[in-house]
């Protein structure tokens, strides 16, 4: 699959769904680095709170956003 994501932001680097679908499998493959460049290039390309609240979840698995961030996100989102 990520090779298949690869190639099309290849032909399109534009396609944000290719951006956060390649996300999601480097975040699976345990590539959170990956992901949190991969889920912030999505986020410039086209604003999403899903895409964001996918990134601050890498972001707080990799240790760069705290408790207090999330529960920031989730109340904005309600």
């Amino acid at each position: 699959a990520e090779g298949a994501f690869r190639a099309s932001l290849a032909a399109n680097p534009a396609n944000v769904e290719a951006h956060w679908s390649l996300g999601v499998v480097q975040s699976q493959l345990g590539d959170r680095e990956g992901a949190l460049e991969t889920y912030t290039r999505a986020l410039e390309l086209q604003e999403s709170f899903d895409l964001r609240a996918d990134l601050m979840g890498v972001r707080f698995g990799l240790g760069l956003a705290s408790r207090d961030d999330l529960v920031a996100l989730a109340t904005v989102a309600s």
